[in-house]
């Protein structure tokens, strides 16, 4: 019910640049005062080039209140997909603060300064395969710092929207994420400030359970996966304890509807109108599992998820197994989701 009360269709809405109001929490401080413009920019996922949105046309749109990061660090327009949807082999470039950002098709290969190769970026898959491609620059760890985040498309329709953040505030380009190391996720990145200590943690949707029990791809489970920088470590990492607001408030409001959806069918819940209750119970048990809320997930799935033979369950374990943000989320020490 989360996912499905959202309407992204078929299309990625990136660089949504519009005058709105900003929803980010006052203690945002790292918010850019020249974060907004009048043109938005939305690409297919596949091969069309970026095209421009007028205000009145994006107006229109489904209002989600999440900010992407192309919202808050808006690329400029002749960055966006500078590449475009051509296939070659030959290495291109284009330069951004004092960079060349190198490129075969539409994968990012390198960064060079002064005619001299800093950084090699990894790629997890072949080059022919990525559909687009900009580059942007940001300030995710605070006003003082600087990075470049790049995005490319690919491989297939669905999936994936790839991010590598590159943090260019030293004298040598390190990345600082590379969201193809923790699986396959979808549409654009979100950001957000959730101790308002200047920092932005980051927000992907994941797609292992995309066509879960052969449900349509839309109506398939899509949690959010989370993640927020490790001073140590220096990079993005899995995190638990963090949740956005506005996402916290339509789980319990699921919640809330799953119970007296319950309560008018009884049980056992064999009808038509419970495969509706069923489908947003998994996608709550999903998200819930997603952010760390482990127990709390499982009830649910066993309250309203109708799975006489065990089949779903073992379906969703299965899925579990295969997402790598899942993964090296069990491996950090339990903490409840932060409520805010």
């Amino acid at each position: 019910m989360l996912r499905a009360s959202i309407v992204f269709a078929v299309s990625l809405l990136l660089a949504s640049c519009s005058t709105t109001e900003s929803i980010l929490s006052a203690k945002d401080t790292s918010l850019p005062t020249d974060a907004s413009t009048s043109t938005a920019y939305k690409f297919d996922g596949v091969d069309a080039p970026a095209t421009a949105v007028s205000d009145s046309e994006y107006s229109q749109q489904e209002e989600y209140p999440q900010k992407t990061i192309d919202m808050i660090f808006p690329p400029e327009p002749e960055k966006i997909i500078e590449l475009g949807s051509e296939r070659s082999p030959v290495d291109k470039s284009m330069n951004i603060a004092g960079y060349s950002v190198h490129t075969k098709g539409n994968m990012p290969l390198r960064l060079d300064k002064n005619g001299r190769t800093l950084l090699n970026i990894r790629t997890a898959n072949h080059w022919d395969t990525y559909h687009t491609f900009f580059v942007a620059e940001s300030k995710l760890l605070g006003n003082g710092s600087k990075q470049l985040y790049i995005v490319a498309t690919g491989p297939g329709g669905p999936c994936c929207t790839n991010y590598w953040i590159v943090d260019i505030n030293g004298k040598v380009p390190r990345v600082i994420f590379r969201s193809e190391e923790f699986g396959r996720f979808r549409d654009p990145m979100e950001i957000f400030d959730a101790d308002g200590d200047g920092i932005y943690e980051l927000a992907q949707y994941d797609s292992s359970f995309r066509y879960f029990a052969g449900d349509c791809g839309a109506c398939s489970p899509e949690p959010k996966a989370y993640f927020r920088y490790d001073s140590k470590k220096r990079r993005y990492m899995p995190a638990k304890g963090i949740v956005e607001d506005f996402v916290l408030a339509e789980m319990r409001s699921t919640e809330k509807w799953l119970a007296e959806k319950k309560a008018e069918l009884g049980t056992p819940m064999e009808t038509e109108s419970a495969f509706s209750i069923s489908r947003s119970a998994l996608s709550l048990t999903v998200d819930l599992l997603f952010i760390a809320e482990e127990n709390r997930a499982w009830k649910i799935f066993d309250t309203y998820v109708f799975d006489p033979k065990g089949e779903l369950r073992k379906e969703m374990k299965w899925d579990l197994r295969q997402s790598k943000f899942y993964q090296e989320l069990r491996k950090i020490p339990s903490r409840r989701a932060r409520k805010r």
